[in-house]
């Protein structure tokens, strides 16, 4: 399957979310306490990302419909 990169649009936020919080807990959670993975994971719910999205210019990567 291709990748594609685009402009992330406001519907993207949920998956988003789900890739950088899989990302937070695979790769750092071994190497920070778990209150400094929550605090970090607050900044990145849908809803912090739809924010985010307003601010920044922001890509995706997809693969079909998923965000990867």
């Amino acid at each position: 399957m291709s990748t594609a990169v685009r402009l992330a649009q406001p519907t993207d936020a949920e998956g988003i979310s789900q890739v950088i919080l899989a990302a937070l807990h695979s790769s750092n959670a071994r190497d920070y306490p778990a209150e400094v993975i929550a605090r970090v994971a607050s900044n990145f719910t849908p809803d912090a990302v739809l924010a985010l999205l307003t601010r920044r210019l922001v890509l995706v990567a997809v693969q079909g419909q998923a965000i990867v």
